[in-house]
């Protein structure tokens, strides 16, 4: 196992950072290395950052991103949490062959499986977050 001391700090910075950026009706799972936000309803996908092997990732439900830098890793994080982004899966019967994350800004990021049962009826799901945004009584 690869050790990670050197980067503690800001891993503890960033994880921070992540924490203040979610919803405040989200329910969050910390740890040392990682932020999990759970999805908002069933009808919802769940949002994730983690530190692993010298590196940060984000899984916006099926789908993954690989980031060396925190900063970019963190605006991922940030994006996939907005109520405006969303997830179109593609299945067969009941399972998930494409996956399609609709971002904020437009920009569309997808993963797939390389073999479907074609043969299955074809359906297309929508997965939205709908995060009750929490303002702050400081602001008002």
């Amino acid at each position: 196992m690869e050790d990670n001391s050197s980067d503690l700090p800001r891993l503890h910075q960033v994880i921070q950072e992540a924490l203040a950026v979610v919803p405040g009706d989200a329910k969050a799972q910390v740890d040392a290395q990682a932020v999990l936000v759970e999805r908002a309803s069933e009808s919802g996908f769940d949002v994730s950052l983690a530190f692993s092997e010298g590196r940060w990732l984000v899984k916006v439900g099926p789908w993954y991103g690989h980031f060396e830098e925190p900063s970019e890793a963190l605006e991922c994080f940030r994006g996939a949490l907005s109520p405006e982004t969303y997830l179109m899966t593609l299945e067969r019967g009941s399972l998930p062959v494409r996956t399609d994350v609709h971002w904020p800004s437009g920009m569309v990021s997808s993963t797939s499986r390389l073999f479907s049962p074609f043969w299955r009826r074809k359906s297309l799901v929508t997965r939205r977050n709908r995060w009750q945004i929490v303002s702050d009584p400081e602001s008002d």
